[in-house]
């Protein structure tokens, strides 16, 4: 027993520590200028909430409801209101039909904090679309934005809303949004209503215009 060890002991002295040897200049075949970059799956907000620019989680409402809760969302009414949301499937898009519905919503607000809040504040603009339809003319929603030190605050003179009429047939809303900010901060995305007739949203979308390549 003591000699088969003593021989491979002997041998990896003479051999020496292992060592890797590449040949740069002997190479088999042509890599691939399509073949670039690192690994990449859709874990743990690799894309959506990390690479993608898009800051708002479920934007076209495409992500199943769970009860109550409806995924990326959260919905806000005044004491007393009949207000509710829910998903519904009249979207535009056979695709993609699914909608976030408001019913009796004045007063009320859809919040969404992004995927890890949205980056609002000094030097950010922001791309915002809204798809969007209402049951009754008139219908008008708002999108508050905070004032200098990331607070929502409708009494601040630093406070600026954006609002929008929605009609009657689906429409897309655009609208570039900023805050008087000194910094940057991480806030929600809040849209208020200010209607109480029955409003659908198809897509909501929120996107920083600062990125790579524009």
């Amino acid at each position: 027993m003591i000699l088969p060890i003593l021989l491979t002991t002997l041998i990896a002295a003479a051999v020496g520590p292992p060592a890797l040897v590449v040949h740069a200049d002997r190479p088999s075949h042509a890599i691939s200028p399509l073949l670039f970059g690192v690994f990449f799956e859709e874990i743990n907000h690799a894309g959506e909430g990390g690479l993608l620019v898009e800051q708002l989680p479920n934007r076209s409402f495409e992500q199943p409801q769970q009860g109550d809760v409806i995924p990326g969302w959260r919905f806000e009414k005044p004491e007393g209101s009949l207000a509710n949301y829910a998903i519904d499937t009249n979207g535009p898009n056979a695709t993609a039909p699914h909608t976030l519905r408001v019913t009796k919503g004045k007063g009320s607000k859809l919040i969404s904090t992004g995927h890890f809040g949205v980056v609002n504040g000094r030097r950010v603009k922001l791309a915002l679309r809204i798809d969007a339809k209402a049951e009754s003319p008139g219908a008008v929603i708002r999108i508050p934005l905070p004032r200098n030190d990331g607070v929502l605050d409708h009494a601040s003179a630093g406070f600026i809303a954006k609002g929008f009429e929605v009609g009657t047939e689906w429409r897309t809303m655009r609208e570039s949004l900023g805050s008087d900010a000194s910094r940057r901060f991480l806030g929600p995305l809040v849209i208020e209503i200010d209607s109480d007739t029955t409003i659908w949203f198809d897509f909501v979308s929120l996107t920083e215009d600062a990125t790579w390549k524009g």
